[in-house]
């Protein structure tokens, strides 16, 4: 009977060579490249839902508190797609839906209702509905070449009333949201722990100030309680404020910090959450009066409405 010997891997030889190599080839493969995708038609519906809880005190020391409820659906249309991947998009506004809750009373709003024309916050939310913003955005995820129409424009610019929007509603703020409602993503492929980051200039101000935040993203990898989507963590460092001696504001503590589930088949953002925490001490009649702002905010994918 004749016996095969398994071949004899001795340390040096080209057999263990290769070997290491191969697992070297295989440890690089196994990385998860992460990519948006797009093709020309695509029609995406997604739904932001936003809460803001702001708790706070009066000179007397009674404690104040207000909430803030925002619903926005829209929808984003790839146009075209070029060569490199980059695609041409519009994201439109569908319906706002608003409410508040404070020790002044309760408000609400529904742009789909036509009873609500008459509110005082009609103007502001009925010019969004409708708005078109096109940009353009590439399979990592850098959105550039932001822009509102002309007629959105003039509104927020105040020029038909005399403040003009201010916040998240102006220009720059509508900007800053949709800008950070993109993910980006890192060139090479990553292994579940790995980072990468993001720099962003957020408004400051009502004159255009701008101040820095940086941002770091960690990929958790696939999600088993989610079929075919993968987790991607981040936080946030935020530049200081620049003082105002005329704004009796002291920031304590400032933090931002989510999660992305990202559908790295289809390329797309499935859903996410963010957390943000504001912190303040505001000097009032020769007290430091604490306040705190938090918000929580969720992107869905409507995946009934989406081809």
């Amino acid at each position: 009977m004749t016996t095969i010997r398994p071949l004899a891997i001795r340390p040096g030889s080209l057999a263990l060579a290769l070997l290491l190599v191969g697992l070297g080839l295989a440890t690089a493969s196994a990385k998860t490249t992460l990519r948006w995708k797009f093709k020309p038609g695509d029609v995406l519906h997604y739904t932001m839902d936003q809460t803001t809880v702001s708790t706070g005190q009066d000179p007397g020391g009674k404690e104040l508190k207000q909430t803030i409820g925002l619903i926005m659906d829209m929808t984003w249309t790839v146009k075209s797609v070029d060569a490199s991947g980059a695609a041409s998009m519009t994201q439109t506004i569908d319906r706002v839906r608003t409410s508040a809750v404070s020790p002044y009373g309760k408000f609400s709003f529904d742009s789909k209702e036509a009873g609500d024309a008459g509110s005082i916050a009609g103007p502001l939310f009925k010019m969004l509905v409708g708005a078109e913003f096109t940009s353009k955005m590439t399979p990592l995820g850098e959105v550039a070449d932001i822009k509102l129409s002309d007629k959105l424009l003039a509104t927020l610019r105040g020029d038909n009333e005399p403040a003009g929007a201010q916040g998240q509603f102006s220009e720059a703020g509508l900007k800053n949201m949709l800008a950070q409602m993109v993910i980006p993503l890192p060139e090479g492929g990553v292994d579940p722990g790995e980072t990468w980051t993001r720099k962003m200039a957020i408004p400051a101000g009502p004159d255009g100030q701008t101040r820095q935040i940086d941002q770091t993203f960690i990929y958790k990898g696939a999600d088993p309680s989610s079929e075919g989507l993968v987790g991607i963590e981040f936080s946030t460092k935020f530049e200081p404020p620049k003082a105002d001696p005329n704004v009796p504001v002291t920031f304590k503590k400032e933090t931002a910090a989510g999660r992305f589930d990202f559908d790295n088949a289809a390329g797309r953002i499935a859903r996410s959450n963010v957390a943000e925490v504001v912190e303040v001490s505001i000097a009032l009649e020769g007290k430091e009066i604490p306040q705190k702002v938090e918000t929580n905010r969720t992107l869905a994918l409507s995946k009934d409405k989406t081809p």
